[in-house]
């Protein structure tokens, strides 16, 4: 009997307590319940969206850096090509000038540099050969001829005449022989690095420097260096 009255007692004692934690437990559901549809779903909704539309925002912003890094210099392919510098037949012109000149032109920001290409000359060997050339020599190489410069297997062929004095096409449109010198050493690097001939996109606008600037303009105007789209197409 003393057991059972103790616990009563301590019932009585703690019932207060007890309807209290209650209380406030009916109250704090009836919040939730009144609340949560309008109140706290519209807001985490509000979240959410707001959420996207900073994501989407973030994606549109990766896209057009993206666009703007596919436009400008870069590719992502940073590689870096060593050639060496020879000579064939009777070279009247400064051997060493020409390996000056096509080395400030291989690296210039303009150049191929643009997709992420470096140049560096070695002594002997490499992956191509940059080559000044005889004119006459060139007769002998498949697809080439001693009027003009070309690129055959791994080597890269300036005609020494055309690096002496560029061409009447050229001269005749004002171009000057350091950006002939530019041009062709940009194209003929450009064949070795797997392009091929252009044309003219329009008269009065830029030439390629794919295109055959040396022959003809073609109504466009003379061009020593890549255009974005020339070097967007480097593999």
């Amino acid at each position: 009997m003393k057991k059972v009255i103790k616990y009563r007692l301590d019932f009585a004692e703690w019932w207060p307590t007890f309807l209290g934690v209650g209380f406030l437990a009916v109250v704090l559901v009836g919040s939730i319940l009144r609340f949560t549809p309008i109140d706290a779903i519209d807001r985490c909704n509000a979240i959410i969206a707001n959420c996207e539309m900073i994501n989407e925002a973030k994606v549109l912003g990766d896209i057009d850096k993206h666009e703007s890094i596919a436009t400008k210099p870069t590719l992502g392919n940073y590689r870096t090509f060593n050639y060496e510098v020879i000579s064939w037949g009777s070279v009247t012109v400064s051997i060493d000038e020409f390996s000056q000149l096509s080395s400030q032109t291989l690296n210039d920001p303009r150049g191929w540099s643009q997709g992420g290409l470096s140049f560096n000359k070695v002594a002997t060997g490499g992956d191509f050969s940059l080559v000044i050339s005889e004119a006459s020599v060139l007769d002998t190489l498949p697809g080439c001829s001693s009027q003009w410069s070309c690129r055959s297997g791994r080597y890269v062929v300036i005609n020494q005449e055309r690096w002496a004095g560029a061409t009447t096409a050229w001269n005749e449109a004002g171009g000057s022989l350091r950006d002939y010198r530019h041009m062709v050493v940009n194209h003929e690097v450009g064949h070795w690095l797997g392009l091929g001939h252009s044309y003219c996109s329009g008269a009065g606008n830029l030439a390629f420097v794919m295109q055959q600037q040396s022959i003809t303009l073609g109504g466009c105007k003379f061009n020593p260096w890549p255009l974005l789209s020339e070097i967007n197409a480097l593999q």
